[in-house]
């Protein structure tokens, strides 16, 4: 008699203690894994894309020319040789037209689908999907202007990439912001 009540006081043990670990809104790695996920999810282009500098009539830097061998290697650029006309901004009007044989570089067929323009530059290629691989580290929540913060380090890979990519998956680490909100914690971002 006395070991079937200790079993079925330890079975209601483990299920009401089931059901308090479940709270949305503890500081947990459990809480913190949906908050980052969601947040991976909202905002990909942060965590998958690169700039891309395209164009026939450009002049690139060498920071560019490297990058874009290095996506070229991957399958998300090409390159061809043309004759363009290099452009002297200080003479223009008083010299004679130069050109010169320029490796220019272009998006490769397969990329395009994955292309988006930007005002400020080329654009961006966005390939990959970002996913969690651990939390590192988080602090104890405090009130800070109101708000219950906590700063969560984590690592997340960005994989996932069609098989004509030829880029390894990549680990990153961040520290970012949560906030808790009436339902759960929330990323400082999506706030």
């Amino acid at each position: 008699m006395k070991k079937i009540s200790f079993l079925t006081i330890a079975t209601i043990a483990i299920l009401f203690s089931g059901c308090l670990s479940s709270d949305p809104k503890e500081a947990n790695h459990e809480n913190f894994s949906k908050a980052i996920e969601q947040y991976l999810k909202s905002d990909k282009q942060q965590f998958n894309c690169v700039s891309v500098d395209i164009g026939d009539k450009k002049d690139y830097t060498k920071g560019s020319k490297k990058k874009n061998d290095k996506l070229e290697q991957q399958g998300i650029m090409i390159s061809k040789i043309k004759n363009i006309e290099k452009k002297n901004l200080y003479y223009q009007s008083f010299r004679p037209k130069k050109f010169a044989d320029t490796k220019v570089y272009m998006l490769a067929e397969k990329a395009k689908p994955f292309y988006k323009k930007s005002l400020f530059n080329s654009g961006y290629v966005c390939i990959g999907t970002p996913k969690l691989k651990e939390i590192v580290n988080f602090t104890i929540p405090q009130d800070i202007g109101g708000k219950t913060l906590s700063e969560v380090k984590y690592k997340y890979i960005v994989g996932d990439y069609p098989q004509w990519v030829k880029i390894p998956p990549k680990e990153h680490e961040r520290n970012d912001m949560f906030v808790l909100t009436n339902k759960g914690w929330l990323h400082g971002r999506l706030f």
